[in-house]
């Protein structure tokens, strides 16, 4: 945890420059921290921050120049979230976000929301 936290305090703009596969190294790097802020136990007490950089990546400006494969794992992320936080209306929103843009992960997302898979 301590090195995921080490790697936040290292961003810099200069890590807003595209790196594998297109996406800004700035957005992997905090979607990945909030991945496994969310994914540890509760008693690490780490959730509050996961949930805050998701938010931070739905919400930057990069986010929308990023390559679709990416945007779809994050709206998939926010969606199981939102799920999970019973906020259902923010689910929904996420997965027909995925479905509407065909995103690799569009057949998951027409599964989660109850529709036809292909």
């Amino acid at each position: 945890m301590a090195l995921v936290d080490q790697s936040l305090v290292m961003l810099t703009p200069a890590h807003d420059a595209p790196i594998e596969r297109g996406t800004p190294g700035s957005l992997e790097v905090r979607f990945v921290a909030a991945s496994t802020f969310l994914g540890v136990p509760p008693f690490m007490n780490r959730a509050a921050r996961g949930r805050k950089l998701l938010d931070d990546v739905l919400v930057s400006p990069l986010f929308a120049k990023a390559p679709l494969p990416f945007q779809g794992s994050v709206w998939m992320r926010a969606a199981e979230l939102a799920r999970k936080e019973q906020r259902t209306d923010d689910a929904r929103r996420y997965l027909n976000e995925i479905v509407s843009r065909n995103a690799p992960q569009a057949d998951r997302a027409r599964a989660m929301l109850g529709g036809p898979t292909s």
